[in-house]
């Protein structure tokens, strides 16, 4: 599962987040092939490995991370709940990053990565997110969760499918759906092909899809939590990515 993100932000600011890679804590939900023990790798825009981790209680000092990072972490309230889970804390100047999670051992399962801004004060900011992964039938969906703290925020979500065969993926979904839910699972809005709704608003961002089968919506969304839910239309099988980016 790969999860990348933007920090942006004026020379010499950083952005501090958490990033997690869960595996068994997804078994209260009724995940029964989660991924046994995860291990977490960041790259910066240059694919260079900035920081990894296996089981978060041990640290792995190098690239950002200079020191134990156990108590900082246990502090947080964002430990992991499961010694084999994985976390790094890291200070993020303002670029492109990659959050790679894989099984330990070439293991594989249903992993969760997710990454929370622990510098609100910070000029810089996560400007956007988005998740890479498998697309299946049914319950197989592709879900990015997100917070909205502080105000409403107005979010461009897309769901990306077809345009990713330039990048060499040769299972890319072909035709994808979005659904943008609340915290209650209520649908705030959806979308099947971006230029069927919102197209003005959408080509006003800069940020429409490039492929007409591709979805995206446009929305002012309060402070809660919200899920972002892709699928391959029809039902199919399929690499797809979901992204959220925040606006000013």
């Amino acid at each position: 599962m790969i999860q990348g993100f933007i920090v942006q932000g004026p020379a010499g600011s950083t952005k501090k987040i958490i990033v997690r890679a869960l595996g068994p804590f997804l078994q209260q939900f009724g995940i029964t092939d989660f991924l046994a023990n995860p291990t977490l790798d960041i790259f910066d825009g240059n694919q260079v490995k900035v920081a990894s981790n296996d089981n978060w209680k041990t640290t792995q000092v190098g690239g950002l991370i200079t020191g134990d990072q156990f108590a900082e972490l246990n502090a947080s309230g964002l430990a992991p709940s499961n010694d084999l889970e994985s976390a790094i804390i890291a200070n993020l100047t303002p670029g492109q990053y990659t959050a790679v999670v894989r099984g330990a051992g070439n293991t594989a399962g249903t992993g969760l990565v997710d990454a929370f801004d622990i510098s609100a004060a910070s000029p810089a900011r996560l400007a956007n997110v988005g998740t890479r992964g498998l697309v299946q039938p049914g319950d197989g969906l592709l879900t990015a969760g997100f917070i909205v703290q502080n105000g409403p925020v107005r979010v461009v979500v897309r769901a990306i499918g077809p345009s990713l065969t330039a990048f060499g993926i040769t299972n890319a979904l072909a035709d994808t759906t979005l659904q943008l839910r609340d915290q209650n699972g209520a649908i705030i809005r959806e979308n099947d092909d971006w230029m069927t709704d919102q197209k003005a608003e959408l080509e006003a961002t800069g940020l429409q899809p490039s492929n007409n089968l591709e979805a995206a919506l446009v929305a002012t969304i309060p402070p809660g939590q919200y899920t972002a839910q892709v699928r391959g239309k029809p039902e199919a099988t399929g690499t797809g990515v979901v992204e959220i980016y925040f606006l000013q």
